[in-house]
């Protein structure tokens, strides 16, 4: 939970970034038709419910927006998700900038 609050803040900060003229690079998530087996729309669905949901506990009131506004601008879509479930990807992207956020200023 704690990875995706960051993940969001990243994002949302991103966005502020592309604004003062920093350097813009677009992504689209992955639209698998399902993942590991799971239809897609009952995966969008419970991601809609969790966020629309209370503020989960050791999440701060301002992080939770983010994570909101990340996936408002993602339609609820499944972010770290791929056909095959977890992506390998993404998530060894996450991890790269988590180890070096720290060189970043951040």
């Amino acid at each position: 939970m704690l990875a995706l609050a960051w993940v969001a803040l990243c994002a949302c900060q991103r966005k502020h970034g592309a604004d003062a003229g920093g350097d813009v690079s677009t992504w689209s998530p992955p639209s698998p038709d399902a993942i590991d087996g799971v239809p897609r729309e009952a995966v969008e669905s419970a991601i809609q419910l969790r966020v629309t949901g209370a503020t989960p506990k050791g999440v701060g009131a301002d992080t939770w927006r983010h994570v909101r506004a990340l996936y408002a601008n993602y339609a609820g879509t499944p972010l770290w998700l791929d056909s095959d479930g977890l992506s390998d990807d993404r998530v060894t992207e996450l991890a790269d900038a988590l180890a070096s956020a720290d060189s970043d200023a951040i």
